[in-house]
Formats: structure tokens, C-alpha cells, sequence
């Protein structure tokens, strides 16, 4: 259920994914229910500065959500590093940014 003047902030770096979801969304709650910020859950800058963004707008976060992921598989042995590292940036260091700033707002 959502409150009166509810407001959802979506986060993608994918801005073809965000626009889709804003067209889904906006069918469905309105077109002010959501916000879009284009951020890179792997940039500390980009974290902060969307993080930053909506608190202005919104005075602050009462919910994160933190479910940036990817899909990737591959058997160990034909696993590369590079792939390793994207997976380890994006699914922990991606989680503690987004968590860390999130927790930053909801002390404050």
C-alpha cells in the first residue's frame, strides 16, 4: 500500500531499463509516483551524488531497496578475473556504497 504523495526513486545505470520501468510505473501510480537518478552503484561519487539528489528533493530516504545486480555464469574454471571483479563490484562493494550512504540518511 502506498501513503498519499508517495514517491519511488529509481537508480539504474541502465537508462534504457530505468526508462522502462518509469513507463510501467507511471502507467500504473501516476506520473509524479516516480524519480529517476542515473548512478553506477560501483562509483562512490555517483552514490553519494544520487543519495544527495533525493534528499533535497524529498528531504531524505525512509526505504532503500538494494537489488543492483547482474547475470552472469560460468563454470570456475572458464570464470575470468575480469568477470570475478565485476561481480564482486557490483554485488558487494555496489551493496555497501548504496547500504552506507542509505544509512548515512536514515541517521541523519
Amino acid at each position: 500500500l502506498l501513503r498519499e504523495g508517495a514517491c519511488v526513486v529509481l537508480a539504474d545505470i541502465d537508462e534504457t531499463a530505468l526508462a522502462a520501468a518509469n513507463d510501467e510505473l507511471s502507467k500504473a501510480y501516476g506520473k509524479d509516483f516516480v524519480r529517476l537518478v542515473r548512478v553506477d552503484v560501483t562509483s562512490e561519487d555517483q552514490v553519494a551524488s544520487g543519495f544527495a539528489e533525493t534528499a533535497v528533493e524529498f528531504g531524505g530516504v525512509d526505504i532503500l531497496v538494494s537489488n543492483a545486480g547482474l547475470a552472469s555464469s560460468a563454470p570456475i574454471e572458464e570464470t575470468t578475473l575480469a568477470l570475478w571483479n565485476k561481480n564482486m563490484d557490483i554485488l558487494s562493494t555496489g551493496y555497501f556504497l548504496v547500504s552506507r550512504e542509505a544509512f548515512r540518511l536514515f541517521r541523519a
